[in-house]
């Protein structure tokens, strides 16, 4: 090969790595942000609640999460803080595992 596609080969071989790096931070990027679980949260007691699937057909089995929150939670999106929590509300969370037990870090508030 003469030096010019070697060149040519080189630029494009650039091109591609900066391509392919760019979709890989893309990617890492989109997963960090993704909430853990989204639903419709429910039977709001103390610290605890239960989050359900936003369309349930209640003929069928469905799987429902009990979430616990602290004074640590940050609340995000219609509300800032944890006494605007309400049964009925659509949330993503952003959750850590404790002892068994899912608790959120980040409740964010859609409706």
């Amino acid at each position: 090969m003469n030096s010019y596609i070697n060149s040519e080969v080189k630029t494009l071989f650039i091109v591609l790595i900066t391509i392919l790096s760019l979709f890989a931070t893309i990617f890492v990027v989109w997963s960090l942000m993704k909430s853990d679980y989204h639903g419709v949260l429910t039977d709001l007691e103390g610290s605890i609640f239960t989050l359900e699937p936003l369309n349930v057909d209640h003929e069928s089995e469905f799987s429902v999460q009990e979430i616990h929150f602290n004074e640590n939670t940050k609340v995000k999106g219609e509300g800032n803080s944890i006494d605007d929590l309400k049964e009925g509300q659509e949330v993503k969370l952003w959750v850590d595992e404790d002892r068994h037990n899912k608790v959120a870090n980040v409740i964010k508030i859609i409706e």
